[in-house]
């Protein structure tokens, strides 16, 4: 490399004992130009950026992942926000080089292949002794986590332009079949004669959120076809689609009885005239850059027939700050016990869509997640960029919240649907449900412990509550009984008084009495004389 050069190396925060909350990332100004290999030591100057799970030191500034930053572990959070870290800083002067971990290099890896953020810089990867494991099959006790941080880590492996380590380890991730490092290929087209996009939203009765969808899908930064699929709207839904048409004469609008969103959303497909499709929940908000930033995910990698993105996902029930979350991909035994393909809202090439055959319209949900599965049958690729390009709104009932609590029910579904492909990784899908319901019965046992210890806590504070109405009716009682003793004594002591008045009175009528009768007889007397 030559003198002034710059390295950017996100480092994998698992390795890191005290980055438990962020990222850390090592930008280097080489000094000396004879310096190599993955230690460097003396001759730079170095900016750490750190976990903000500990105070940063001296020469440290501390990051952590943003709202913006998705993923589908904290592990992979952290990748995202180490790139885009390392993406402000490659803006401020350009690297040569960014390295990284398998892990770590996740999302660097993405960016630097799927958009222009990089551009002019190398990301390698720099695999350990420890990253001789992405060569087994998952084990008994391997969790999902652990499986799409794995896939995670593979896709890195071959996005990246070059893998160093160890020969003995990348001797052993090649002969399990992975590929360590690849050319960047030619974009599909060229970069000012981007193709048609349709978006296609399948609507029933959501005027509350229907216009903040159609606005946030005119203001992309490149033009995009809008075809609304109303799906059997009542009155209320009718008024909000004519009023957006009406508004908007270029807004393609279908109607059709109630058949649910899959029909709804092939409808649309059919219908449509561009060469890629975004599908959109009528619930969805788009960031300006969605569509822009899928396209050129999609012209850049030409192997791949569709791009999701990250989300933030809004949980109306809770009182939480959005989750940010960023699907993995395809990584095929994890497929089958979680979605982590991505959302419905994401960018397809219709020809390949339609060939798969669309949504499954007999599905009520999710048919999102059965097409990434169908997808991998089929051998067709896709790629997921790091980002969160819209905003998701989960509302209590939604059928979100019914696939995740009908998720066995699916498994079952999905495995017999797909059974050529199950019996290909039967063996590590085993694995992960076992995990899965392990973790489902942990919750379970623990809610019903949470339950328990709520009925307890409850029993006690009712208890609480009547011996605490029990002492403040004895303490009104024995206020009452204080008083009327009081009244008591003051009436006592009245009496005493009227008692004493009455002796006074007695004895002045006696005194009276007696002088009237000494009158009395005197007046005798006077008579007889």
């Amino acid at each position: 490399m030559k003198e002034g050069g710059l390295i950017a190396r996100p480092y994998n925060p698992r390795q890191e004992d005290a980055l438990d909350g962020g990222a850390r990332i090592t930008r280097l100004q080489e000094l000396d130009p004879s310096l190599a290999g993955p230690e460097r030591n003396g001759s730079q100057r170095a900016l750490l950026l750190a976990s903000a799970a500990r105070a940063a030191a001296p020469g440290e500034l501390a990051i952590a992942p943003g709202a913006d930053q998705p993923g589908a572990t904290p592990a992979l959070r952290r990748s995202t926000a180490a790139a885009w870290e390392a993406a402000r800083l490659h803006a401020q002067a350009p690297l040569e080089e960014l390295r990284a971990s398998p892990l770590g290099g996740w999302a660097l890896a993405l960016l630097a292949r799927q958009t222009g953020e990089f551009d002019g810089a190398r990301v390698i990867l720099e695999a350990s002794e420890a990253d001789r494991a992405l060569a087994a099959p998952l084990q008994l006790g391997d969790t999902l986590t652990q499986a799409l941080e794995r896939a995670a880590a593979k896709m890195a492996l071959e996005l990246a332009d070059a893998v160093e380590g160890p020969a003995e380890v990348l001797e052993a991730l090649r002969a399990a079949g992975l590929v360590l490092g690849s050319a960047r290929p030619d974009p599909r087209w060229p970069a000012d004669r981007p193709p048609a996009v349709s978006a296609v939203i399948a609507h029933k009765d959501m005027p509350g959120t229907l216009p903040a969808l159609l606005h946030s899908l005119r203001a992309q930064t490149v033009p995009v076809e809008i075809v609304l699929v109303d799906d059997g709207s009542g009155a209320e839904g009718l008024a909000a689609v004519g009023q957006a048409q009406a508004g908007d004469p270029a807004l393609r609008v279908l109607r059709q009885v109630n058949r649910g969103p899959a029909p709804a959303r092939n409808a649309g497909a059919e219908a449509a005239t561009g060469e890629w499709l975004l599908f959109c929940d009528a619930d969805n908000t788009l960031r300006p850059r969605m569509v822009e930033r899928l396209l050129e995910a999609a012209r850049r990698r030409a192997e791949v027939e569709f791009v999701a993105s990250g989300m933030l996902i809004h949980r109306a029930r809770e009182n939480a700050p959005p989750l940010p979350y960023c699907p993995v991909g395809q990584p095929t035994a994890a497929l089958f016990v979680g979605n982590s393909g991505g959302d419905t809202c994401a960018l397809h090439r219709r020809q390949t869509f339609l060939g798969a055959g669309g949504f499954a319209s007999e599905l009520s949900a999710p048919e999102d997640w059965e097409l990434w599965l169908r997808y991998a049958g089929l051998g067709i690729r896709g790629a997921v960029h790091p980002e969160a390009l819209f905003d998701y709104q989960l509302r209590p009932g939604s059928r979100s919240d019914r696939t995740r609590e009908n998720a066995a029910y699916f498994w079952l579904s999905f495995a017999s649907r797909h059974a050529a492909l199950l019996t290909e990784h039967v063996l590590e899908v085993r694995v992960l449900a076992a995990a899965e319901l392990a973790r489902h019965k942990r919750e379970a046992e623990l809610a019903g412990r949470l339950a328990e210890r709520a009925r307890s806590e409850l029993e006690q504070a009712g208890q609480q509550r009547a011996l605490e109405e029990a002492r403040a009716d004895l303490a009104g009682a024995q206020a009452a009984l204080a008083q009327g003793s009081q009244d008591l004594a003051e009436a006592r002591r009245e009496l005493a008084g009227a008692a004493e008045e009455l002796v006074r009175l007695q004895a002045a009528h006696n005194r009276d009495r007696a002088e009237l009768t000494a009158l009395e007889q005197a007046l005798r007397r006077a008579r007889a004389r």
